[in-house]
């Protein structure tokens, strides 16, 4: 068994600085994985996640050499971005993106946890329309943006090194001679296929690609719908999301799989402070009959990234306890 299936990733986790960022940030810490991680504001609150990677990767060299395999090379980077700044500066981003790539020499994975804060810290007292342009700000415009600006270059990457593989192999099997052919032959299926949009399909070069991976955080209320403005909101917003990262793994595709987590009732920051009442709801709303925690966000973000999952993209994946099953098993309608 592989203890650290994802050795070989450096990975790109925005708003680690949040419940949900930081249980995704170590659990791949855990996975073997080095790690970008991305706070808007929550410095303080990075840093403490900082720590605790590190402690585990200390741990994982540990364990390397007692058990005397190769040890781990993970590596740690922290960036603090604002991606609530309107779009008339949205060239901070590219700036952001930049630096993440050429710091690390590029990132297998992102996993775009970071999001809008409309429930706590006062922001609940804002208008309709104050919380809509938060979430539109955060969630949909500077995430779209980030995604598909390292989806690009994830892309190129991996084809890239289907034509380097090839390449190798032509001339280790027939010399130099075989190798020009085969690079004629290199180009013409890859201006044919530019031609169409797409990259040298594994069919026509016979090599598995490299893949690389995409995980958006959708809501899993956006299929069943909640009433109130946080429903409207939220439906709205992730719901832009999942369509979003359904388009985007064509798009991207084959060298770069893309999957949304479409996350339930999830005991974050809000859920520890809400009211009795909502405590009842998430109860009577969820089939397993209690909260779901950020920690299980983080394992199934984990095996989205993972070889596990190496034929899964485009899909929309509730982790919800049951939120999104038939509404008669709810509440009164509940039989037991």
């Amino acid at each position: 068994m592989n203890l650290f299936p994802l050795a070989d990733q450096t990975v790109l986790v925005t708003g680690a600085g949040g419940g949900i960022g930081s249980a995704v940030a170590l659990e791949l810490a855990r996975r073997g994985a080095s790690l970008v991680l991305h706070t808007g504001h929550h410095t303080s609150a990075l840093d403490a996640v900082r720590q605790k990677v590190a402690r585990m990767i200390e741990n994982n060299r540990a364990w390397c050499q007692t058990h005397h395999c190769p040890v781990t090379s993970q590596k740690i980077w922290t960036h603090q971005v604002d991606f609530s700044i309107s779009r008339e500066n949205e060239n901070h981003l590219d700036v952001f993106c930049a630096q993440v790539w050429l710091e690390t020499g590029g990132v297998q994975s992102v996993i775009a946890c970071a999001g809008g804060d409309i429930l706590t810290n006062g922001a609940a007292q804002w208008t309709f329309e104050q919380r809509l342009e938060s979430l539109i700000t955060v969630d949909l415009r500077a995430t779209t943006h980030m995604v598909r600006w390292f989806g690009q270059r994830m892309r190129t990457a991996a084809i890239r090194s289907i034509e380097s593989v090839t390449l190798a192999e032509s001339e280790t099997e027939s010399g130099a001679e075989m190798a020009m052919d085969k690079t004629n032959a290199i180009d013409e299926i890859t201006t044919d296929f530019a031609d169409r949009n797409g990259p040298p399909s594994v069919a026509v070069t016979g090599i598995q690609p490299l893949i690389s991976s995409i995980v958006l955080i959708g809501w899993s209320g956006v299929e069943r719908g909640l009433a109130g403005e946080g429903g409207e909101l939220f439906g709205a917003v992730k719901g832009a999301i999942h369509g979003f990262g359904r388009s985007l793994a064509l798009s991207l595709a084959p060298e770069v799989r893309v999957n949304v987590i479409a996350p339930g009732w999830i005991r974050t920051a809000w859920g520890q402070q809400a009211s009795p009442v909502w405590q009842r709801q998430v109860l009577n709303e969820t089939a397993l009959r209690r909260w779901g925690t950020p920690e299980n966000i983080a394992t199934t973000a984990a095996f989205l990234i993972s070889p596990d999952a190496a034929f899964l993209t485009g899909c929309i994946l509730p982790v919800d306890g049951g939120f999104t099953s038939r509404p008669e098993f709810f509440g009164e309608n509940r039989k037991d």
